[in-house]
């Protein structure tokens, strides 16, 4: 049959004894076999898209919300609370001693006028050595002798495995889903793996392990928002 050709084929067979035997020819069986896509039923649930992340905020004196902003209702936050108001802004209490400073005030206000510190840029090279190496790329998962799931994740691999990769699970790839999708971590199938996949996504992963602790998630969550660095 040639190698383009797709669709669902009828192979009959018979089981023969070979003499001498106890046992008979087996009836005339037939198998259905397909090389097609197939089709998720109907009912099928299809993946819920995770909310927006955000990456990991650095500490920004004032900014209440962590909104990586300081707005002008969060500086009369701290100043209240130098006033000694009751509002709650731990943001305003840099030093975190119960008391808002003149200091701290100013910090804030630098914060509102110069803005917050960007987050620190997050490399695949972190993501490897802290999460992919010692946790995927290992016996029965995603090592080269493994490939579960058609899937490499050594080093020197992973980035042409994952990133604008369109998954080998139906489910995901119905769903316009990519391995990685580089800026949008709600759309990138690998994260929705290491959290929370639906029914009809396989596994979670690490296969069999405890789920990865909340900073590696948000490690590879800060990496894929920041556009998938190499």
């Amino acid at each position: 049959m040639p190698c383009t050709e797709v669709g669902d084929y009828d192979i009959s067979f018979r089981l023969k004894a070979r003499p001498p035997s106890v046992y008979a020819d087996s009836d005339v069986l037939t198998l259905t076999v397909t090389n097609a896509t197939p089709t998720p039923p109907v009912g099928t649930p299809t993946p819920t898209p995770s909310p927006s992340p955000t990456a990991t905020p650095l500490p920004c004196e004032g900014d209440c919300d962590q909104s990586a902003s300081v707005t002008v209702d969060e500086l009369l936050i701290c100043v209240n609370m130098a006033l000694g108001a009751d509002d709650e802004c731990h943001a305003c209490d840099e030093d975190d001693s119960g008391t808002v400073t003149v200091d701290e005030i100013i910090s804030a206000v630098t914060m509102a006028l110069e803005g917050c510190p960007e987050p620190p840029v997050v490399t695949l090279a972190e993501v490897q050595d802290q999460v992919f190496t010692p946790k995927c790329a290992i016996p029965q998962c995603h090592d080269a002798a493994s490939a579960t799931g058609n899937l490499l994740l050594e080093a020197g691999a992973s980035e042409a495995q994952l990133v604008n990769v369109v998954p080998s699970v139906p489910l995901a790839a119905q769903a316009g889903q990519l391995r990685v999708d580089p800026g949008h971590p709600e759309n990138s199938f690998l994260l929705i793996k290491l959290t929370n996949p639906p029914p009809g996504a396989g596994s979670p992963m690490p296969l069999g392990e405890d789920p990865l602790p909340p900073e590696e998630i948000q490690l590879v969550t800060d990496w894929i928002l920041q556009g998938a660095q190499p």
